[in-house]
């Protein structure tokens, strides 16, 4: 800054001149340098900088609201209106809808918002399209523990009294009037041991409908559960409800045996040592005995006992034999 007077340098913010004291005139402050990557607030729209656009162009931009956090130059996105891909720096925001990455196009200079705002009218804001809402998901009820437990109970009891070599019957019989409609209840609700019982009261039933029975134990058995592979083993194995299919019972059968299920494995054991289905093995009848009768299941406590005092399967053992046949008579099991 110049004195006005004697032309001398004066100091920058200095009132008077130190050569001749003459006063120096207030300067306004120098305006900030507009950049294209400089915003003003004050309006509605806003263009992202820089932005590498021609002349015309940017004629038709105003710089609007402040950029919204860095923006990579080399970022490609596409515009909502049109789908046109962009760079990012030539695209804009509009405040009116809230929109973003407008490809520049769509600007218009006098409402200073998209073309799609601005043909709404003014003082109106274009809203984006609603997503279409979507479809509900049916209710399931929710199984409650309770009755999950008083089935998988009711389960046990009906595996229990075939263990103790009475038969599933001697259960399904005395409960199934009282029990059926909580078997069928959980059943419906995805419970396998619900399902199951319920196959076991269609398949007892005096109608015999052994075709019912074995969708039901089906849907349990593709949950795993090892009774319902025993029993679509068994309606293979005897035709009821399919097709006989000794193959594809033994297929079942070993399914719920190698999964530790006693009364498969018992019935796995008496295959092999008949024969019945694969090629008669007694090694491999004793061995599956062997696991059944650990767990406590008496016909094949018997079987084994038999095998040990033959020395068929195994290495003849009259004392083991002995040991096996009074354990399954100590559950009441006559030998």
């Amino acid at each position: 800054m110049k004195c006005p007077e004697c032309g001398v340098d004066a100091l920058e913010g200095a009132k008077f001149c130190e050569e001749c004291g003459t006063a120096i005139p207030a300067q306004p402050p120098a305006p900030a340098a507009e950049s294209a990557s400089t915003a003003f607030s004050g309006g509605v729209g806003m263009v992202k900088g820089p932005v590498s656009v021609d002349q015309s162009q940017q004629q038709h931009v105003h710089y609007h609201g402040p950029p919204v956090g860095p923006q990579p130059a080399d970022l490609v996105v596409a515009c909502p209106l049109c789908g046109k891909r962009n760079r990012l720096e030539s695209t804009f925001f509009c405040r009116s809808c809230q929109r973003d990455n407008i490809c520049l196009a769509h600007f218009v200079e006098s409402a200073r918002t998209c073309d799609e705002c601005a043909a709404v009218g003014e003082g109106q804001v274009a809203t984006m399209p609603s997503a279409a809402p979507a479809p509900e998901e049916p209710l399931v009820p929710a199984i409650d523990d309770g009755l999950r437990t008083e089935v998988e109970r009711d389960a046990r009891e009906v595996i229990r009294s075939v263990m103790c070599g009475k038969g599933s019957n001697a259960f399904i019989d005395q409960a199934c009037a009282n029990r059926l409609a909580y078997w069928r209840r959980a059943a419906e609700l995805g419970v396998p041991a619900g399902q199951w019982l319920v196959g076991c009261c269609v398949g007892a039933d005096l109608a015999g409908d052994n075709a019912e029975a074995v969708r039901w134990y089906r849907m349990a058995a593709e949950q795993g559960y090892a009774p319902a592979l025993h029993s679509l083993a068994q309606c293979h194995a005897r035709g009821d409800g399919v097709a006989e299919d000794k193959t594809a019972a033994i297929r079942w059968f070993r399914r719920a045996a190698d999964q530790g299920y006693p009364i498969a494995q018992d019935v796995l054991g008496r295959c092999y040592w008949e024969g019945e289905g694969v090629a008669a093995d007694p090694a491999e009848a004793a061995r599956w005995f062997l696991k059944a009768a650990e767990q406590g299941h008496v016909e094949s406590m018997c079987s084994l006992a038999h095998c040990c005092k033959s020395g068929k399967g195994v290495p003849e053992a009259p004392a083991e034999a002995v040991r096996w046949y009074r354990e399954a008579a100590g559950k009441g099991y006559a030998v």
